[in-house]
C-alpha cells in the first residue's frame, strides 16, 4: 500500500552553537511478505535550516512481529 510521509525535528550536535530545524516529506510503499513479515521501500527530502542543507534519502526498511 502507498503511504505519505512527514516528520519535523532538530538536530543537536554535541559541542557545536547551532541546532538546524528540520522537515521533510516522502513518498512510500509498503508490501506485507506473509503474516509477520512487511518490507517498506520509502523516498523522502529533508531540509535544515542554519545552512544545514538539503538531503534525498531513499530507505528500505523490514519489520516483523515475533509472536
Amino acid at each position: 500500500s502507498l503511504y505519505v510521509l512527514a516528520a519535523a525535528g532538530m538536530l543537536d550536535t554535541s559541542g557545536d552553537d547551532t541546532s538546524p530545524k528540520t522537515i521533510a516529506g516522502g513518498l512510500g510503499y509498503r508490501l506485507p511478505v506473509g503474516d509477520n513479515l512487511v518490507f517498506r521501500l520509502d523516498g523522502r527530502y529533508l531540509h535544515a535550516t542554519d545552512d544545514g542543507g538539503n538531503q534525498v534519502l531513499v530507505t528500505l526498511s523490514i519489520g516483523g512481529v515475533f509472536r
